[in-house]
C-alpha cells in the first residue's frame, strides 16, 4: 500500500498540513529539526509523491518535452545542450521527455495536435534549428501549447547563440592585432542564419574601419574533395588574407592544412579564429575559439519556457546568449608578406 502523509504525520508527530507544507517545499516558517524529522520519516517509510494527484491539483503535469526531429542535422542535440536543459529542469522539478517526430508526424494538420498532447507536457522545448518545415510553426501556434525555439533566430520565445556580436568581437579583435587583410570563411554554406550573422558582425566592423570585408565560400557547401584546393588557392594568392575567421571547425582544420602545406605559420604568417564548443590542436597548434554557449542556451530557453507555463504569457522577447572565449595559438601580430 502507498504511503500517506497521513502516516508519516501520525509518525513524525506533527500534524497533515505540515507534513504536505514541508514535503512540496513550502516549509520556510518551520524549523529546521521539524523540517528534518519529516523528510527523515517519508524517506524511512519509502514516501512517494502522487504525481497524478498533484497535477489535478496545480493544473500542471511537472513535465516539459524536448521536440527534435529524427533527421539528426536537424536537431543537433549536444552534450552541452542536454546538461543545460536537464540542469534548469531538475532545480525546478520539472520532468523532461524526449520527443523525436518525423517532418510528416510535425506537419499532419489533424494528427500533430493529437500527438503533442499525448507527450502529456505543460511545454515544449523545440531544438529544430535547420531546415524548418514552414507548417511547424503553424501547427505549434494551433497547438497552444507553450513552447521556446532552441537555436532557431526568432523576434520571440527563442532561444540561441548571440553569433552576431562574436562576429564583432573575432573581427575587432584580430584589428587590434594589426591585422587589415582579414576574410571570413564559410565553405559549409551560409543557409543557418548562424554563418549570416557571424560575417554580417565581422563585416561591419571591417567597412566602419574602411576595409573591404572578404568572404571565402558560397551559398552551398564545398565537398571535401574539393575543399583543400579551394583554400589553398586563396593563400597562394599576392594579396592573401593575414587572417581568416573560419565559420566552423571544418573550415579551421582546412585552413590550417593548406597553411602547413603552403609553409605558412599559424599564428604569425597567418592568424586563425574559430567558433566551436571547445578548443582543438590542429598540427600541434591550439586553434584560437570562440566557444558556443551551449550550456546557457539549455537553461535559459528551460528557464524562458517555464516562465511562460507559470504566467501564463503567450511570448517572451528572445534572447541572444553571449559566447565565451578561449585564447589559443593561433592569433598574433601580422608578419609583413614578402
Amino acid at each position: 500500500m502507498p504511503v500517506t502523509m497521513k502516516q508519516i504525520a501520525e509518525r513524525s508527530g506533527v500534524s497533515r498540513p505540515t507534513v504536505s507544507l514541508v514535503l512540496n517545499g513550502k516549509a520556510e516558517n518551520f524549523a529546521p529539526e521539524t523540517r528534518a524529522r519529516v523528510i527523515e520519516m517519508a524517506r524511512e517509510m519509502g514516501y512517494r509523491p502522487n504525481a497524478a494527484a498533484r497535477a489535478v491539483k496545480e493544473g500542471r503535469l511537472g513535465n516539459i518535452a524536448l521536440l527534435l526531429s529524427t533527421h539528426e542535422h536537424r536537431s543537433d542535440l549536444p552534450p552541452g545542450l542536454l546538461s543545460g536543459i536537464d540542469e534548469a529542469a531538475s532545480s525546478e522539478n520539472q520532468r523532461l521527455t524526449i520527443a523525436r517526430l518525423s517532418d510528416a508526424q510535425l506537419t499532419d494538420a489533424e494528427r500533430t495536435p493529437l500527438l503533442l498532447r499525448e507527450y502529456s507536457a505543460d511545454g515544449f522545448l523545440i531544438n529544430y534549428f535547420d531546415f524548418v518545415p514552414r507548417e511547424l510553426d503553424a501547427q505549434m501556434e494551433r497547438a497552444s501549447v507553450p513552447s521556446v525555439w532552441i537555436n532557431r533566430k526568432l523576434p520571440a520565445n527563442a532561444v540561441y547563440p548571440d553569433d552576431y556580436t562574436e562576429g564583432v568581437k573575432a573581427a575587432n579583435r584580430l584589428l587590434e592585432f594589426g591585422h587589415r587583410r582579414i576574410a571570413f570563411a564559410s565553405l559549409n554554406g551560409t543557409k543557418h542564419y548562424s554563418a549570416a550573422d557571424r560575417f554580417a558582425g565581422y563585416a561591419s566592423v571591417m567597412m566602419a574601419a574602411g576595409l573591404a570585408p572578404t568572404f571565402f565560400g558560397g551559398e552551398s557547401k564545398i565537398p571535401n574533395d574539393d575543399l583543400h584546393r579551394f583554400v589553398s588557392a586563396a593563400l597562394e594568392t599576392p594579396d592573401r588574407p593575414t587572417a581568416i575567421i573560419a565559420n566552423i571547425p571544418r573550415e579551421a582544420l582546412a585552413v590550417a592544412g593548406a597553411a602547413a602545406v603552403g609553409g605558412l605559420r599559424l599564428g604569425s604568417d597567418l592568424s586563425l579564429t574559430t567558433f566551436d564548443v571547445e578548443c582543438h590542436n590542429y598540427l600541434g597548434v591550439w586553434i584560437d575559439t570562440h566557444i558556443l554557449p551551449e550550456a546557457e542556451v539549455g537553461r535559459g530557453a528551460t528557464r524562458m519556457l517555464l516562465d511562460l507555463i507559470n504566467t501564463g504569457e503567450r511570448e517572451r522577447p528572445a534572447v541572444g546568449v553571449p559566447f565565451t572565449h578561449e585564447r589559443g595559438e593561433s592569433c598574433g601580430p601580422p608578419v609583413p608578406i614578402p
